[in-house]
C-alpha cells in the first residue's frame, strides 16, 4: 500500500510534537528530521536531544493510554495511533535511545517507484 499523505502527515506531526515536548526543559534544544533511502525502504527519522526514554517507557510506548507526560497534558494515544497508521502502510515505527541523550523515532516504509503512467 502507498502511504496516504494526510495520514503520514498526522504521524509526523505527532512525532515532532512529542519531540518538542520532550525538549521543553532543554537549554539548547535540537530537533533533527532525516529521510534516507536504504535498500528497498525509505526511513524517516525524528530525533531530539531531550531526556531520552526510560526502560519502562520503551517497553510501553505504543500501548494505548501510556504517556510520560504530566496528567492532563496527553492522552497516551498519539504513538498508538501513529504505530497503527504506519503498520497499515506495511511499514514499521520504532524508537531508539540516542547516545548522549535524546530519543529517535524511525518510520520505515517500503520504497515504491512510481512511473508517470502510474499516477495519471
Amino acid at each position: 500500500m502507498i502511504a496516504e499523505s494526510n495520514r503520514l502527515e498526522q504521524v509526523l506531526i505527532n512525532l515532532l510534537s512529542n519531540a518538542l515536548d520532550a525538549m521543553a526543559a532543554c537549554a539548547d534544544p535540537v530537533l533533527t528530521v532525516a529521510v534516507t533511502l536504504e535498500d528497498d525502504a525509505v526511513s524517516i527519522r525524528v530525533r531530539d536531544n531531550g531526556p531520552g526514554l526510560t526502560p519502562q517507557a520503551r517497553q510501553h510506548l505504543f500501548e494505548p493510554f501510556f504517556t510520560t507526560k504530566d496528567q492532563g497534558a496527553g492522552l497516551g494515544l498519539g504513538l498508538t495511533i501513529s504505530f497503527s497508521i504506519v503498520g497499515e502502510f506495511g511499514g514499521t515505527l520504532s524508537a531508539l535511545d540516542v547516545p548522549g541523550g535524546g530519543a529517535e523515532f524511525v518510520i520505515r516504509l517500503k520504497s515504491v517507484v512510481l512511473r508517470a503512467a502510474d499516477v495519471e
